[in-house]
């Protein structure tokens, strides 16, 4: 499946493994990119292979020159983050890979709010937002609002 510029991807599935793969072929191809993952940044890195930044959706405080934090319950950060890196010119792709944890940390509205936003914000950049999601994780009626947003891909 070729991903169209200026569109966000929800890949609905158990596994958020191939939307790292074509995030990973959108990168090779040499899109800029940059993770947002509620996974462990160091795992996330190893385990697929990225050399892009990697921003970590966690409470913690820690802090490292690998990655930076963005607290769950700070939903404008997230965008903040992302505004900012769709900035600069050229083709880039985005993956959000945790929006389960959101969810859970602030109230599915405002999530939903947060993925129009972005959503209008790639369209504007041209550039591509991938979204795993498990869809056991959420209910039936959210998971149709997001696919409003987005463009769904099944994966096994």
């Amino acid at each position: 499946m070729v991903l169209q510029r200026g569109l966000s991807y929800l890949y609905v599935g158990p596994s958020p493994d191939q939307a790292y793969a074509v995030f990973n072929e959108l990168a090779a191809g040499g899109a800029r990119s940059l993770c947002m993952t509620r996974q462990n940044p160091e795992v996330v890195k190893e385990r697929y292979k990225l050399a892009c930044p990697v921003i970590w959706l966690a409470r913690t405080d820690r802090f490292s020159k690998d990655y930076q934090n963005v607290h769950p319950e700070h939903i404008l950060s997230v965008y903040t983050v992302i505004n900012a890196f769709l900035r600069i010119e050229g083709e880039a792709v985005i993956m959000l890979d945790g929006l389960e944890f959101l969810i859970a940390n602030n109230d599915f509205t405002t999530v939903l709010k947060l993925v129009s936003l972005m959503n209008e914000r790639v369209a504007i950049a041209g550039a591509r937002l991938l979204i795993p999601i498990n869809p056991s994780a959420i209910e039936p009626k959210e998971l149709g609002l997001l696919e409003r947003e987005c463009t769904r891909v099944d994966v096994g």
